[in-house]
């Protein structure tokens, strides 16, 4: 059974492998020239990936000395979020709660660790941003059929990548 792994780029056979440079072309063009290549190929450094997640959410949570920008913080927090929310330890079970918390855990985070760059919304947006990433590509999942259980068990299986 292929994993949320698949979606995220973990899964060798399933890894969605794109050039780069043909990714900024196309967007160049399809874009009517309304931007150039270095605003393309910048967007695409956001582009984390389970792995690079996993480890942002050690060095914040497993060694706690590490200085990181918002961005990461707010990432881990979601992980950290997902961890949480889906071994008991959230306040509910509903998609939104699981944003709520968290956004509350990148605040807390943030406020607790500090960041080397950026603001405490930074990491809060993070945050909302990764785990709707996370439930998206659950759902995406759910919705192609692979590895069943809807989304709740997309997640769970998510969530289970990061134990």
């Amino acid at each position: 059974m292929a994993g949320i792994g698949a979606f995220l780029g973990n899964d060798e056979e399933a890894r969605p492998s794109y050039d780069h440079t043909s990714a900024v072309s196309t967007a160049q063009t399809n874009s009517r020239n309304s931007g150039d290549t270095g605003l393309f190929s910048a967007a695409l450094h956001f582009v984390k990936d389970e792995d690079a997640v996993k480890e942002t959410h050690n060095q914040a949570y497993g060694q706690k000395s590490a200085s990181l920008d918002a961005s990461s913080l707010g990432s881990a927090a979601a992980v950290q979020a997902l961890k949480v929310f889906t071994g008991g330890g959230g306040s509910g079970s509903s998609q939104s709660q699981l944003v709520g918390f968290a956004m509350s855990e990148a605040a807390n985070l943030f406020d607790s660790q500090g960041s080397n760059e950026g603001s405490k919304q930074d990491a809060v947006n993070s945050a909302a941003l990764t785990v709707s990433k996370f439930l998206f590509q659950a759902k995406l999942k759910s919705t192609l059929g692979i590895g069943g259980g809807g989304v709740e068990g997309s997640v769970v299986n998510l969530a289970a990548k990061f134990l």
